[in-house]
């Protein structure tokens, strides 16, 4: 069963709205803002914000600190520096800021500013989550999972990916979902896959509606349910979800939970193959080939058809 992964969080360069939803207690909503207003106000070359902002972070302020890092990152104010930032970065860590932490593990991940450091990455992606960081559990799951293979390891990556989800993160419940539903880390769940799933339903994640959607299907750790199936897919595909349009299609094609419609089936490969969706081009280039789903055989569209395939694939 394909499966549809969330990949790396890369925040490096947002505070507004993010910088307070996980940090050490001490760092409240109200400073967060107020820092966020002043690294607004640097970012439009006021000067005398950049020289309060800098004011404050030699004072020790944490929040300042971080932001003066972006500024030194994105240049905002000052020429681009990733010695400085580096420097303000660990000061504000140091005092406990776990987004300043998340930062430099990203930093060490992308080898901005010093060269790709996985286990850099990991040490600094682990202080922030354990100051609570959901977004940096979430990479730092990613990279035990996905990262150099000296480093992997499924079982961590399952223990971060859960902190994650438990917090609440969309994307870390579509993967802690993936895992119990292939067993990687963890023993396999199809019942606990569908739950991890659901969650992130709740939150309108297009690619676990997708994932729910085929346990669905398939009667996988919940009762078969085709119609179900068919609602998830079609809510993926209303958000944009080329895969939701290509796995309508084939509940059509199939008769699957719908009456079976080869016209339907194909003007949904047809809007996933637009969407970019490379199995789609590829199946209506089969119908060509053979003359399937009510279409004669051309040679000329199966060509043209399976030229978008490989070009999509490419993309």
């Amino acid at each position: 069963m394909q499966q549809h992964l969330a990949k790396k969080i890369t925040i490096i360069f947002f505070t507004v709205a993010l910088a307070a939803c996980a940090s050490a207690p001490k760092f409240d909503a109200k400073s967060e803002d107020a820092a966020d207003r002043l690294y607004q106000r640097v970012q439009q070359h006021d000067e005398a914000a950049l020289k309060e902002l800098r004011q404050q972070a030699e004072q020790g302020d944490a929040l300042a600190q971080d932001r003066m890092a972006l500024a030194y990152i994105q240049g905002n104010g000052v020429k681009q520096d990733y010695a400085q930032a580096f420097g303000w970065l660990k000061r504000a860590a140091g005092q406990g800021y776990s987004w300043a932490a998340f930062r430099l593990g990203f930093l060490y991940e992308e080898g901005l500013g010093a060269p790709r450091d996985a286990a850099r990455a990991r040490d600094w992606y682990q202080r922030a989550a354990e100051l609570g960081n959901s977004s940096a559990a979430f990479n730092l799951a990613q990279l035990y999972l996905n990262g150099p293979e000296a480093g992997r390891d499924p079982a961590q990556a399952a223990r971060w990916f859960r902190q994650a989800a438990r917090d609440g993160l969309a994307a870390a419940q579509l993967n802690l979902g993936s895992l119990y539903e292939n067993g990687t880390g963890v023993t396999k769940d199809y019942a606990a896959a569908a739950r991890w799933y659901r969650a992130a339903v709740a939150q309108n994640n297009a690619k676990a509606m997708l994932s729910l959607g085929m346990l669905y299907e398939a009667g996988q750790g919940v009762a078969k349910d085709e119609a179900g199936a068919r609602e998830l897919y079609r809510r993926a595909a209303d958000l944009g979800e080329a895969r939701g349009m290509q796995l309508i299609g084939r509940l059509y094609e199939f008769g699957h939970g719908v009456a079976q419609d080869n016209a339907t089936a194909l003007e949904w490969y047809r809007k996933s193959a637009a969407a970019g969706n490379w199995s789609a081009a590829g199946r209506i280039s089969n119908a060509y080939r053979f003359g399937e789903l009510g279409l004669s055989k051309d040679k000329k569209l199966e060509d043209e058809w399976y030229q978008k395939y490989i070009q999509l694939q490419l993309q």
